[in-house]
């Protein structure tokens, strides 16, 4: 995540590190399965749950280095992970500056981090943190985490870090950036958990109304999977600098924005070098209270070795060890919408050329975020909620290929159609003779001006 943090060389582990691939011991004395030759971890929600650890590049990548100095973490290193009970990395991936002018971090390096993991049962997500200005550019960075594959392995999940506020001004217009960006990168997962790394509400509600105002989470709640507020007790003042309030009303308050009780999170604490043991209790109690699936501390290189045993503790045998169980499947509301499994929903809708985004949520979404509705504007939902639940089975069914072009919802601010050439704004759909092809689905001729959403 993008908090500033000065890196400090890990201490407490042995000197004379394993060979990448040897099993490293347990701090219970037990040595990890090795997993060469293993089957890939399915894509599912399993990384989210449990203890996790945050490296970023400022941690791995030469890159991002001082001249003439390594960095301060290897895939050596992952041994100690092991051992204190981490069950998931996250690894910032991908970047948009200068020194990645390729998008993604070295491969090779990359590659061996993925190994090395896998061999030791953890698994990898990777993370990149959007500046929403280069709404392509971003969705090409996701892109490349997603797809990456090195020697077989590959990343077992996708998260997005929503936090960047300095590349574009316009709080509108990075909205309407980052529920696109948001809609394009769904449509590359499919039903893959996607995760939302996520401001605190508290902070953005509460502690700077000003630091992003109007957040769209009725625009964004339907198209991730886990959310992962930055619940960073350490940058607080009073009652917030607390491992448990900080924690607890940031989750509330994220759940009742979503408009979503169930939303699954895994809060990150922190910031790690400056947590208390009494602190991390706090949270241990907070992830339970909140019904939370995971949780973790940023980040893993200025976690002192003895807050990383602490870590284990509260996960294995402590109070954070009585985390609420990882569901089979995802429970973000147009996954739970359709009665179709999501594989093969997924697949149907690839078939067809395009990948149906808007669904009833999102329709409900659009009534939430814009106040200035209109009547016209409210029949013409009407009709499509009508038509939509109609037609959702129905799009699994067999179609000539790209004849579908599914409607979507673009922001908050306006309504958009999700063509096989990307999204389009509702005024350029109502000249394709107010109809979308395929649907069935029939925009009210006359609509109101765009200025109205």
């Amino acid at each position: 995540m993008f908090v500033a943090v000065v890196a400090a060389t890990l201490t407490g582990c042995s000197s004379a590190p394993l060979p990448v691939g040897a099993p490293a011991t347990a701090v219970d004395g037990s040595v990890p399965t090795t997993r060469r030759n293993r089957a890939a971890f399915p894509r599912d929600l399993v990384p989210y749950a449990g203890l996790g650890a945050w490296i970023d590049v400022f941690n791995y990548a030469p890159a991002y280095q001082p001249a003439g100095t390594d960095p301060p973490l290897t895939p050596h290193d992952l041994d100690e992970l092991s051992r204190r009970g981490i069950k998931t990395l996250y690894l910032q991936a991908a970047r948009w500056d200068d020194k990645m002018p390729a998008g993604i971090v070295d491969p090779p390096l990359l590659g061996a981090f993925l190994r090395h993991a896998h061999e030791l049962g953890l698994r990898v997500v990777g993370w990149y943190l959007p500046r929403f200005v280069d709404v392509d550019l971003d969705v090409n960075r996701a892109t490349l985490i997603h797809d990456f594959s090195w020697e077989a392995e590959r990343f077992d999940g996708l998260a997005i870090d929503i936090e960047y506020t300095e590349g574009e001004p316009d709080v509108a217009r990075r909205n309407d950036n980052l529920v696109q960006f948001s809609q394009r990168v769904r449509a590359v997962v499919g039903d893959e958990p996607l995760g939302a790394i996520v401001l605190s509400a508290v902070h953005l509600e509460v502690i700077n109304q000003n630091f992003w105002p109007a957040m769209p989470y009725a625009a964004l709640r339907a198209l991730y999977d886990v959310w992962m507020p930055m619940a960073y007790w350490t940058l607080r003042r009073a009652p917030y600098d607390d491992g448990y309030a900080y924690v607890k009303e940031s989750v509330d308050r994220l759940r009742a924005d979503l408009g979503d009780p169930g939303a699954l999170m895994a809060p990150i604490g922190g910031i790690a070098d400056t947590m208390t043991e009494a602190q991390m209790d706090n949270y241990a109690k907070a992830l339970v209270d909140t019904g939370s699936i995971g949780g973790s501390f940023y980040n893993w290189n200025t976690t002192a070795p003895g807050r990383q045993a602490k870590a284990h503790d509260l996960f294995a045998t402590g109070a954070a060890a009585a985390l609420a169980p990882v569901p089979a499947h995802s429970t973000r509301p147009s996954a739970r919408r359709t009665g179709a499994g999501p594989q093969d929903r997924r697949r149907h809708l690839a078939g067809l050329g395009t990948v149906l985004i808007m669904e009833l949520d999102q329709i409900d979404a659009l009534r939430a975020s814009v106040k200035m509705l209109r009547g016209t504007n409210d029949a013409m939902i009407d009709e499509a909620r009508v038509r939509s639940a109609a037609r959702l089975d129905d799009l699994c069914t067999a179609r000539p290929r790209g004849a579908l072009r599914a409607p979507v919802l673009g922001s908050p601010f306006g309504l958009a159609a999700w063509t096989p050439g990307g999204p389009r704004h509702i005024d350029e759909a109502l000249a394709d003779d107010g109809e979308i092809a395929g649907t069935g689905f029939v925009i009210p001729a006359d609509p109101p001006p765009s200025s109205t959403y």
